[in-house]
């Protein structure tokens, strides 16, 4: 979830009252996800046909990730080959 959204969550559990309201979540703003895509070095979201869009956001999670993997591993000084395999608890 995107800061925006997950500001905009937190601000309306806050104002909300004890009276039945049905919650509707906004849709995320492409603007504030771009803003984060693009710090991965990621390119941005783009408008895609209804029949492309899953296989594409399914895309750019995958580059997202490993664009995530390459970032923290070099904010530690360590190789990103290591991170390739599953996490363990």
């Amino acid at each position: 979830m995107c800061k925006r959204c997950e500001q905009r969550i937190t601000s309306k559990e806050e104002n909300a009252s004890e009276s039945d309201v049905d919650y509707k979540p906004d849709t995320c703003d492409v603007d504030a996800m771009n803003q984060s895509v693009l710090a991965l070095g990621c390119s941005p979201l783009k408008p895609v046909s209804e029949s492309d869009k899953v296989g594409c956001v399914k895309r750019k999670i995958e580059r997202m990730q490993e664009a995530t993997k390459a970032k923290m591993a070099g904010a530690v000084a360590l190789s990103a080959e290591p991170l390739e395999s599953p996490v363990k608890s």
